[in-house]
């Protein structure tokens, strides 16, 4: 009689790598960890805001971060509040590995991870948000010293609500205050501090680059009318022409980025920096040195162009990008190049990279690329150079660059 362990075996690698967290690196959070979710799907969530610390030793930032977040009912492990709750936790000792229990400490190596599960590789990413209730998720509620949160804080949604508008929100959200919950703009708490933030940052840099452009153009004016009062033969030193060269190609990048901006809304159509990176292809990025273009370098006809995607949100493609939806065609392209890489490779990938780097190709083929290539197949481009450099292969430090954040 011929026994089938098959499954037994399927089920003995996912009890070796499911509820096991590791670092992330190149984002979306700071930690992931696999998990099953409600319908036996394996699930990958991400939790940990990258740029805060965790103090969990103080045992007041301790008490302040889980009473925040009621971690005293942390939800299912598919959310991100249940992981980082078990971050927050004093330290417990191994042996709650016995009793199937995280200890919150000790983390994996995601590698040796997809290497026991390969299957890993494909599991889709869950939603990141903390959803408890002050939703602030280590927002850095100590920086509300440096605002007036008194105008952001509302005791009705109607007048919070308005706020928001002006901030450009379409939700608000219930913050503690005290004894006290208020209504304040924002879809979290969160996300509010970040707007007033980077609206403070926002004003500081607009002042110190309009003062900066303004002395270069002086500068340069005033260089005009000295080379023209120069002979036609004059030769510079080649230093001097270098510097010229890259003033120019600087001028024109930032000057391909402004023409984003969308001054209905005082904001760049999808164009944060890792926006940026998103929509631009390799020779895009150095389309402005001197020299012949490259027939990649060609514009897509105006009918052909595309911005922004109906299904995917804007910085999806970033490093710290969240999920990306395809077609059921391209999806299954993917997972099989993910499969086949990671059994001949070291150094396993993901399908959520892969996504990303696909996503790059195809906003890209809008700005540049080759003639002949449909928007699909310079995506795929894109990810087969990922791919070779993931084995190691020899590409251009320029390739290196644009996806190596991934």
């Amino acid at each position: 009689m011929i026994v089938d362990l098959t499954s037994q075996i399927l089920a003995e690698k996912e009890n070796k790598t499911l509820n096991k967290p590791f670092r992330t690196p190149g984002g979306p959070k700071k930690f992931s960890v696999y998990v099953k979710n409600e319908k036996g799907n394996v699930v990958k969530v991400n939790f940990g805001d990258p740029n805060m610390e965790i103090k969990r030793d103080d045992p007041d930032r301790r008490r302040s971060f889980r009473a925040r977040h009621n971690c005293s009912d942390p939800g299912p492990k598919t959310k991100a509040r249940y992981w980082s709750c078990k971050m927050w936790e004093a330290k417990k000792s191994v042996t709650d590995y016995i009793k199937g229990e995280w200890n919150g400490n000790d983390l994996f190596n995601h590698n040796d991870l997809l290497t026991i599960n390969p299957s890993l590789a494909f599991a889709d990413e869950e939603d990141t948000e903390i959803d408890d209730g002050c939703g602030c998720g280590g927002c850095g509620c100590e920086s509300q010293a440096a605002h007036n949160m008194s105008k952001y804080s509302f005791n009705n949604p109607g007048e919070a609500m308005k706020m928001a508008r002006k901030l450009g929100f379409d939700k608000v959200h219930t913050h503690k205050q005290g004894d006290d919950t208020v209504f304040m703009p924002g879809p979290s708490h969160e996300a509010l501090m970040k707007k007033l933030e980077q609206s403070k940052a926002n004003d500081e840099e607009i002042d110190m680059i309009e003062a900066q452009v303004a002395k270069s153009i002086d500068q340069l004016m005033e260089l005009q009318i000295m080379m023209r009062d120069m002979p036609q033969d004059t030769d510079f030193e080649g230093w001097v022409q270098s510097k010229i060269t890259k003033i120019s190609d600087y001028v024109n990048s930032v000057h391909g980025y402004l023409k984003y901006y969308d001054s209905s809304d005082a904001s760049f159509y999808e164009m944060s920096e890792e926006e940026y990176k998103e929509v631009t292809t390799i020779e895009d990025v150095f389309a402005a040195r001197p020299g012949p273009k490259s027939a990649a370098q060609t514009p897509s006809k105006p009918s052909e162009r595309k911005k922004g995607s109906s299904k995917n949100k804007p910085g999806s493609a970033g490093s710290k990008g969240g999920k990306i939806t395809f077609s059921e065609k391209v999806l299954t392209s993917l997972k099989e190049k993910v499969k086949n890489h990671n059994s001949k490779n070291k150094k396993k990938i993901t399908l959520g990279q892969l996504k990303k780097v696909y996503r790059r190709g195809a906003g890209a083929f809008s700005q540049s690329h080759r003639p002949g290539m449909t928007r699909g197949g310079w995506a795929m481009a894109r990810v087969n150079m990922f791919l070779k450099m993931k084995r190691g292969g020899k590409v251009k430090d320029s390739y290196r660059k644009a996806d190596g954040d991934i």
